[in-house]
């Protein structure tokens, strides 16, 4: 499958994950470029994200979204706990 689910960058939508393994395992310069594209385009959907929340003065609510999708554990890392805690937002 895909790097990841429902990804809409051209590397998720040409390639697999297997690919893109294989190509870092084998240290071609490809699997790097790949690799690029995807987390370039994961960045500019998390900001484009972040700025809609925002503007709809509900950025609270989407970090803690953003936090539950990527750690459903609830097991956040203790440096975001507490830089967010500075800032008036718990989780």
């Amino acid at each position: 499958g895909p790097l990841e689910e429902g990804c809409e960058c051209s590397t998720c939508k040409t390639v697999t994950r297997a690919h893109v393994h294989k190509a870092l395992v084998g240290k071609e310069t490809s699997g790097c470029h790949l690799l690029t594209v995807h987390n370039v385009h994961f960045q500019l959907r998390l900001m484009s994200g972040i700025r809609e929340a925002i503007k709809e003065d509900k950025y609270p609510q989407f970090v803690r979204g953003f936090l539950q999708d990527n750690y459903p554990q609830g097991d956040y890392p203790q440096w975001a706990v507490n830089a967010l805690q500075s800032v008036g937002i718990t989780l």
